[in-house]
């Protein structure tokens, strides 16, 4: 079952066994649609807990996917397949913190994060990765 909530806005999808997701721009909004949706139905909703966050944004760049896989370690690139570049963001040796997708258009999603303090260490990461590594494309280079 989907139920979409205008305000604030969010969307929950439960299941037949009784798990559900619910999606919406932070942990307050998702609980107070879980909320209003238990007083609506007459039902009590069961505890939640955050499982995963994403992230997204943009460098404001053109980025070239290809120099990027070829210079980064943890970086995969199939064109064919997909069209951003997957890396997986975490420090060495130690467990990953989350993945990322990075397109050419410059704009980036990070999935996998597990609490609100890895956040910006997630997106520091993806900036050590992406900027010192000049793969940037400038208008020079499309014309």
């Amino acid at each position: 079952m989907t139920v979409r909530s205008k305000s604030p806005r969010a969307i929950m999808i439960f299941f037949r066994d009784g798990h559900g997701l619910a999606q919406a721009r932070s942990e307050s909004q998702v609980k107070t649609a879980l909320n209003r949706l238990s007083k609506t139905i007459g039902l009590r909703v069961p505890s939640s807990k955050l499982v995963n966050l994403v992230l997204s944004g943009s460098f404001g760049r053109v980025i070239d996917l290809d120099e990027l896989s070829i210079r980064t370690a943890r970086c995969l690139f199939e064109p064919e397949q997909f069209p951003a570049a997957m890396i997986k963001i975490g420090d060495r040796g130690k467990e990953v913190m989350g993945s990322a997708l990075v397109f050419a258009s410059g704009k980036f999603s990070i999935t996998g994060i597990k609490n609100y303090e890895d956040t910006k260490k997630c997106i520091d990461k993806l900036v050590e990765i992406v900027f010192p590594r000049s793969m940037f494309i400038t208008d020079s280079q499309t014309k």
